[in-house]
């Protein structure tokens, strides 16, 4: 197949289109919401529509082959709510074979020793079920102290901050699809 546009109604890479790519995210004041609906809207295809893991269930990740997980930060680097109730079922999924894609929220400037722990939090339950990881993104540009998500000098998925840096985030989620689609 040959590649579309990011806003053609498809993206196609290899054998593989984006209609096999299911959005999930974990949100309490809306910032969450916000990005997976831009990071949707990248992908320009309409069954990839966001779901809120407080409506998912297990069989729901069964689906896909490439999950995009969104997950903010809560408080002093903890995980948010609705996805620190819906860890128990993870294991309930298929994961052999999956592809995973990670973004999270967080508030560097208030808690920069725990900016966007929450997104490693969450890794470190789904790394033992066996799915491959992409969408590593650079902290160059970001102003904290520690991160537990920051892995071989890299964030292990996109870390965005309404709070602090609201301007950059359509710019930032818009190459980070873009690197996403290249590695699928």
């Amino acid at each position: 197949m040959a590649s579309e546009s990011l806003q053609g109604s498809a993206i196609a890479t290899g054998e593989r289109n984006m209609s096999e790519i299911g959005i999930f995210f974990g949100s309490t004041t809306g910032n969450t919401t916000d990005v997976a609906e831009l990071i949707a809207n990248e992908l320009g295809d309409k069954s990839a529509e966001p779901v809120d893991i407080e409506k998912a269930s297990p069989e729901d990740f069964d689906k896909y082959s490439v999950l995009i997980l969104g997950i903010p930060t809560w408080n002093v680097g903890q995980m948010q709510d609705d996805w620190d109730k819906f860890l128990p079922q993870l294991a309930e999924s298929n994961w052999a074979g999956k592809t995973v894609a990670l973004f999270g929220c967080g508030d560097q400037e208030g808690y920069p020793d725990t900016f966007g722990d929450a997104l490693y939090l969450l890794w470190e339950q789904i790394q033992p079920l066996g799915p491959r990881l992409i969408g590593q993104w650079p902290t160059e540009g970001y102003s904290f102290e520690d991160s537990k998500a920051v892995v071989d000098g890299k964030f292990i998925g996109l870390m965005t901050d309404a709070e602090n840096q609201e301007g950059l985030t359509q710019e930032r989620v818009q190459a980070w699809v873009q690197e996403l689609v290249k590695s699928l």
